[in-house]
């Protein structure tokens, strides 16, 4: 119903204020997507997948430093 009155408006059809036009294009902004551009930017990881499981050392050269850093040191048992 608001677009079709700033269509109307637009036309000439009808008369709307400048506050009634701002209040109509503000409704629609909260409603409507504006479709503008969006650029994502970024990067694109890809690793293989393989049917083999990593060897232990394997394991540790390719996630020890994540691994270090959120679990801190390993514990020693007695």
């Amino acid at each position: 119903m608001i677009a079709r009155r700033l269509v109307d408006h637009v036309m000439g059809k009808i008369e709307l204020s400048p506050t009634q036009v701002a209040a109509a294009l503000g409704l629609l902004k909260k409603t409507l997507p504006d479709l503008s551009a969006t650029e994502f930017t970024g990067e694109l990881r890809h690793r293989d997948i393989s049917d083999e499981p990593l060897t232990a050392e394997q394991w540790e050269h390719q996630y020890a430093d994540g691994v270090a850093a959120t679990a801190g040191a390993p514990e020693k048992s007695n």
